[in-house]
């Protein structure tokens, strides 16, 4: 029993120094992140090392000293207004992509999201050179101004297991032609959450879903379908 309450306590004591702790590593194209070790002991969120620029491949986990993490979240403010940023690839061990994660990254043209939980407050808000967004299946929520002022976006594609968006998440994405959502039951949608989307612009939801979409998404209800 003692040899067992001694490796449990070194265990612990091990996963406590780690807490909180930074590390830089490189991507496989040669970007520098630096990672930040969560509360468990055992994923991380990442950040950029400098201005990044280019692609970005974020990986599903890192290792350092011989200790591999799960990359689990992008920090807040992570990329926010790196410039030269071309095309983001993130993995899908991805839970969480935080406020202003990439915000005023005006060179981002295409994203690739392979996992997903929540997206926060204005994450990719101002990245004004984004034509699509295909977001995966397990995202469940859509903060504020996430994609406010993306003013390319033509093309939204949303999961079955959405089941929020908040105000103003696609305020000012004038160039939407058209949103697929594949939620049977209408998210839950606060405020202006589109803004003024074009009469042309086209709303698929599911057959079997359209009148409940009319009747809760009342100010788009003349483009669902």
């Amino acid at each position: 029993m003692r040899h067992l309450l001694l490796a449990l306590t070194v265990v612990f004591a091990m996963t406590l120094q780690a807490c909180g702790q930074r590390f830089t590593v490189a991507t496989t194209n040669g970007q520098q992140l630096q990672c930040i070790v969560d509360d468990d002991g055992w994923n991380v969120s990442v950040k950029s090392k400098g201005k990044t620029a280019g692609d970005l491949i974020i990986p599903a986990s890192v290792t350092h000293k011989g200790k591999t993490y799960s990359v689990t979240d992008i920090e807040e403010n992570g990329f926010r207004n790196c410039v030269g940023l071309t095309s983001v690839e993130l993995p899908e061990t991805l839970q969480d992509i935080e406020g202003n994660a990439f915000a005023g990254c005006t060179s981002l043209i295409a994203i690739q999201i392979k996992g997903l939980n929540e997206i926060g407050e204005r994450a990719f808000s101002r990245c004004n050179q984004l034509q699509q967004i295909t977001l995966p299946e397990g995202t469940t929520e859509i903060g504020e101004y996430a994609f406010e002022g993306c003013s390319q976006l033509s093309t939204l594609t949303l999961p079955s297991t959405l089941q929020e968006i908040e105000a103003n998440a696609f305020v000012g994405c004038t160039a939407l032609q058209r949103i697929t959502i594949a939620a049977p039951q209408p998210p839950q949608i606060e405020g202006n959450v589109f803004g003024s989307l074009k009469n042309t612009t086209q709303i698929v939801t599911p057959q079997q879903s359209v009148q409940m979409y009319k009747s809760r998404w009342t100010p788009y209800s003349n483009l669902i379908q």
